[in-house]
Formats: structure tokens, C-alpha cells, sequence
């Protein structure tokens, strides 16, 4: 049993639960059957439930002992890749994340949500999960633009679109 990884489980759990509660008071559905402005804050704050109860509940089970041959090499051991073994970077990537969500709030209004999506996963794809490569360029471009087009057009929800207004591009 992993204690840390319990009590992350009970507090995502509980905060999903705070969100949930919020969430409830506002229009699950919009008139005309569309997504009203509680559709995503329940779903996501759901999610954050089960999310954090499962991963309490996995975290409660004894660690499995494997059996390695003698002279056997760690997984990821002398491959350059960074382990959960210790206080290395990896250890700080969650951290890292919340910083940056934290970060783009203020940016949603400044310059849009589809720049701000796209230099937040232009900055997690490339600095914390150091994927190089025109794929990742591509997905911090692409996924952006295709999200706030399926909230406008598709589901009739309104995105931040920049102190200027102009759209899809928010300058």
C-alpha cells in the first residue's frame, strides 16, 4: 500500500465531490437540448470521483514482488529515461502541470483560448514531455483550433476569444 498515492486518490476524490456539488447548481442542458453551462463541470468533476477513488482503491492493494534473474537491468535503467525512483524530475511534472494551468487562466482573456491551448501543449508536449518532432508542433496547432470549433460550432458553447474578438485565432 502506497500511502501517498491513497491520499492523493481520497483528496482528487474530494475535490471532484466540492466541484460536483458546485456543478449541480448550474443547467446540466441549454435550451434546445444543447450542453447548458453544468454539461462538462459535472462530467469532469464525475470523473475526477472515480478517477480519484480508483486510484485509491489500486493503491490499497499489496505491491506485487517481482522476481527478477540475478544480474537482470531495471526497466529503464541505463536507457536515458527519466524513473519514478526518486526525487528526479519526474517527481515534478504534476507540480510543473498545476503551474500551468494555473498560468493560462489569466491568458484565456488576454489572447484567446486557442493560443493559450496552444502554447500550453506546445510547452507540455516539448519542455515537460520532451517530445521533439514536427507531430507534436502539429498537435499543439491542430488540437487547439479543432476544440474550440467543436465547442462553437458543434455544441454551441462560447470560448474565450482574446481582448480583441476576431475568432478563432483570438487577435
Amino acid at each position: 500500500m502506497r500511502v501517498a498515492d491513497v491520499t492523493a486518490g481520497v483528496v482528487v476524490a474530494v475535490i471532484g465531490a466540492g466541484a460536483l456539488e458546485m456543478a449541480l447548481h448550474m443547467a446540466f442542458l441549454g435550451q434546445g437540448g444543447v450542453p447548458g453551462p453544468g454539461f462538462f463541470p459535472v462530467l469532469l468533476s464525475t470523473a475526477l470521483i472515480v478517477l480519484g477513488l480508483v486510484l485509491g482503491a489500486m493503491s490499497l492493494r499489496p505491491a506485487q514482488v517481482e522476481v527478477r534473474a540475478v544480474g537482470a537491468v531495471p526497466d529503464g535503467a541505463g536507457s536515458g529515461e527519466d524513473t519514478d525512483d526518486g526525487p528526479g524530475p519526474s517527481r515534478l511534472r504534476p507540480a510543473v502541470v498545476l503551474v500551468l494551468f494555473v498560468a493560462c487562466v489569466p491568458l484565456l482573456t488576454v489572447v484567446g483560448f486557442v493560443i493559450t491551448g496552444a502554447l500550453l501543449m506546445a510547452v507540455l508536449l516539448f519542455a515537460v514531455e520532451r517530445r521533439r518532432g514536427w507531430v507534436p508542433l502539429l498537435a499543439a496547432i491542430v488540437v487547439p483550433v479543432a476544440l474550440y470549433e467543436l465547442f462553437t460550432e458543434l455544441l454551441s458553447i462560447q470560448l474565450p476569444v482574446g481582448m480583441f474578438g476576431t475568432g478563432v485565432l483570438g487577435l
